[in-house]
């Protein structure tokens, strides 16, 4: 079972919810000169803001600020989001294409008011699973150890279908959760000059950090659940530095 690295999925879906925010911002804007909202222009851009704005911007938010970055998800958990995401601009299209077809029984203004009963309900389901998603620390559906190291495999499987001998065994040794073997192996990688680099200062914090989680391990002095959320940061973090390498 594969994971992905929220600072990846946040990028993801910014880019999902612009592309879609286009098409809309042009619908609206090639309608308003085209006089179908006159006299109620305020009320369609009120419309398009409220739908559109709370999201892109804390989306937004979510890619600059890149908190808890190396958090991971399981996969599905990611490809429900992005569904439910499209499902939900795909709706606001089509709400917007029924313009037409509604204003024959009603006015448009009342078709907008009315369509905020079936648009805001999802879009506040939406925002609060971003919310969790981007500023809780633990992840609501926690991967377990083995699941880490599953997907570790499956990342040394593509390394060596890539011919990157040095990738592929650093997340073999990830996989065996050898943790020391991979520094050692990171060590030999690295020059003298690669000393002064803020990837080389990175990887020794991650092997400072590393002997504390294992040390607090040991001694049973930290919680199961916080034991495993700072074992897969430390993780997926190692597994980015032996992408850059």
């Amino acid at each position: 079972m594969s994971l992905v690295q929220l600072k990846n999925i946040r990028k993801k879906l910014l880019f999902l919810w612009t592309g879609f925010s286009v098409p809309v911002l042009l619908l609206v804007i090639v309608q308003t000169f085209a006089g179908k909202f006159s006299g109620i222009e305020g009320t369609a851009w009120t419309w398009v803001g409220v739908n559109l704005l709370p999201v892109l911007v804390l989306l937004f938010l979510g890619v600059i600020q890149n908190k808890h970055g190396n958090k991971v998800i399981q996969r599905f958990v990611f490809r429900i989001i992005l569904v439910f995401s499209v499902i939900y601009l795909l709706l606001l299209l089509l709400t917007q294409f029924g313009l037409s077809a509604g204003t024959r029984d009603q006015s448009i203004h009342s078709y907008f008011i009315q369509s905020y009963k079936w648009l805001i309900p999802f879009q506040l389901l939406l925002l609060l699973v971003f919310l969790l998603l981007f500023y809780r620390r633990q992840a609501v559906f926690q991967p377990n150890e083995k699941i880490i190291k599953n997907h570790f495999r499956e990342k040394a499987q593509s390394a060596q279908s890539s011919n990157n001998s040095f990738q592929k065994e650093a997340f073999d040794l990830l996989a065996k959760g050898d943790f020391e073997g991979l520094f050692e192996q990171i060590k030999k990688q690295t020059s003298e000059d690669d000393e002064d680099s803020e990837m080389f200062k990175d990887f020794i914090l991650l092997q400072s950090r590393y002997n504390q989680w294992k040390k607090d391990t040991e001694l049973n002095v930290i919680d199961t659940k916080d034991a495993q959320i700072t074992y897969n940061q430390i993780a997926m973090a190692l597994a980015n530095l032996i992408d850059e390498l």
